[in-house]
């Protein structure tokens, strides 16, 4: 959605390339140490690591416990590997935060419990050097068997309302946000009261206002989503023709403007949103040896300068607001999915939850484990 991606001027998605395969563990006793070998003989290895949890925690139920430990490895292992964070074993800090989720998944009941702390893991290599983000992952290790699986899927939920889309087409960007959500709301039905409230608030993964509101689903992607929302530049008007004029001087692609889907007869840049602006480019198609090549050019300062003016008077107007936030309504409502979150959304306004550090942890892992493909929060 956002992380490590490119964006061409027509709203394309382009992402980046894959990971490759690092290196393995090998555990001797209660040490990892680090080795050049292949991934198998990383997985005997975390057997023996297995093997050392059982007999230290002297349990009675030895099978079940090792079925627990067996599974978190197998959840783990493809993680570090695909993000190439085998070395970071070479850590004692990652190795005790590594016990400590070995002890949280033998205690656990339930096997999202191991996949998110898989997760976990990941995050606390990556945010390694930041004393918060260690602390609030510590935290969300010792209490996420705690949290009852309403209290996981509403403020996953939550959390994800801090996402969009990269794509300028309106159609396209919902469905996407509808795709995330069907990927979010599979196999997990939405609270239908509050107890998740006071789960989370007793764990510390939320803060509570019973004097507050929150804002209306639409409300909040009408603002995250202005560049679909805004009432744009009407065609053929002297603004429109001034515009058109200063594009061509500074050598802007005119098919950066775009009909506007909710405003009949005026046009809008096809971004997101403001912020978005900044990773434009302007991508060319050339033909080398009979093959055709992509040529992406970073917009220059004065282009980026006129694209940010241009959509800073498409704003300027708000006499539409209201009809194009109704134009906005009528479009979620075509995607299933998002309906659904919407309506459970304004179904729950009072009292305003907002995710703390360790909420936004256990929420962002949880989202990674039902979709691996959403950015690393860092």
């Amino acid at each position: 959605m956002m992380n490590k991606n490119k964006i061409d001027i027509d709203g394309d998605f382009k992402s980046d390339g894959d990971v490759n395969i690092g290196n393995t563990i090998e555990n001797q006793s209660n040490i990892i140490i680090i080795k050049n070998n292949g991934a198998n003989e990383l997985i005997e290895n975390l057997k023996k690591d297995v093997a050392f949890m059982l007999a230290q925690q002297q349990l009675v139920s030895e099978d079940r416990a090792r079925e627990k430990l067996e599974f978190f490895s197998e959840k783990l292992l493809p993680k570090l590997v695909k993000a190439e964070m085998i070395d970071a074993f070479k850590d004692p800090a990652i190795q005790i935060f590594f016990r400590e989720e070995q002890k949280t998944a033998l205690c656990s009941e339930r096997d999202i419990d191991i996949s998110i702390l898989s997760e976990m893991l990941v995050y606390r290599i990556v945010n390694k050097e930041n004393i918060s983000k260690k602390a609030s992952v510590s935290k969300a290790v010792e209490i996420i068997d705690k949290v009852s699986d309403d209290a996981l899927i509403a403020i996953t939920i939550h959390y994800l309302n801090k996402f969009y889309p990269v794509t300028g087409n309106i159609k396209e960007g919902l469905n996407i946000l509808d795709n995330l959500y069907e990927n979010i709301l599979e196999g997990n039905n939405l609270p239908t009261d509050n107890e998740w409230i006071d789960n989370t608030e007793i764990l510390g993964l939320t803060r509570v206002s019973s004097l507050t509101s929150l804002k209306r689903f639409e409300d909040i992607l009408f603002e995250k989503l202005e560049g679909y929302c805004v009432t744009g530049i009407q065609k053929e008007s002297e603004k429109y023709n001034a515009i058109i004029k200063k594009m061509n001087e500074t050598n802007i692609p005119i098919r950066i403007l775009v009909d506007h889907e909710f405003n009949p007869n005026y046009v809008r840049l096809n971004v997101v949103n403001l912020e978005q602006m900044n990773d434009l480019a302007i991508i060319n198609f050339k033909i080398i040896d009979s093959k055709k090549n992509i040529i992406e050019q970073k917009l220059s300062p004065k282009q980026l300068e006129i694209l940010k003016d241009i959509y800073n008077e498409t704003v300027k107007d708000k006499s539409m607001n209201q009809k194009i936030k109704e134009q906005l309504i009528l479009e979620i409502e075509k995607n299933y999915s998002l309906y659904i979150v919407m309506k459970w959304w304004n179904n729950n306004l009072k009292p305003a939850v907002s995710l703390n550090s360790v909420g936004n942890v256990v929420a962002h892992t949880n989202a990674k484990r039902l979709k691996d493909d959403i950015p690393d929060m860092v």
